[in-house]
């Protein structure tokens, strides 16, 4: 399943991390997230698969009703039995910028897999986030449905 949303906002803090806020309308209803860059990247070159990886970690945030409503899509698009539950204030992400630094997204746009790898092996999952800012688009793309559970338990609040 594929999500893109408008970029509605973004920002720095004052250490660096860079919050991004996406909210748009599908099928009538408006969703929204917040996907916060952390402000350290650790680069990698992966030889002989001209690759290089940039390691870093970050967050995707409720924003409140529009952010459940975001998981609620996400549920009836994984074939999640209808639920009310809400989305988890913050959910810790590794990522890793794929060719795509993630400290020049202001001129570039961000190719980011992330990984639902914090709340233990039952949550895990992989899924893409590409952000650009010239365009102002946030990309929230499937990797692979073995990762739907994962991803849905990992963002549902009680995760």
């Amino acid at each position: 399943m594929d999500i893109d949303l408008p970029v509605a906002d973004c920002r720095y803090t004052k250490d660096g991390t860079l919050t991004v806020l996406a909210r748009g309308k599908i099928d009538g209803q408006t969703i929204a997230i917040a996907v916060d860059l952390g402000n350290e990247w650790k680069e990698q070159i992966v030889e002989g698969a001209e690759l290089t990886i940039y390691w870093g970690n970050g967050h995707i945030r409720s924003t409140g009703h529009e952010s459940d409503a975001f998981l609620g899509l996400l549920a009836k698009e994984y074939g999640i039995a209808e639920t009310t539950q809400k989305m988890s204030p913050r959910t810790t992400l590794t990522m890793a910028g794929l060719n795509s630094d993630p400290r020049v997204i202001k001129t570039s746009r961000a190719a980011i897999k992330v990984f639902f790898e914090h709340n233990g092996e039952d949550n895990y999952g992989e899924a893409f986030i590409n952000i650009d800012l010239a365009n102002k688009v946030l990309e929230f793309h499937d990797k692979d449905p073995e990762y739907h559970n994962g991803i849905f338990s990992s963002l549902s609040a009680g995760a």
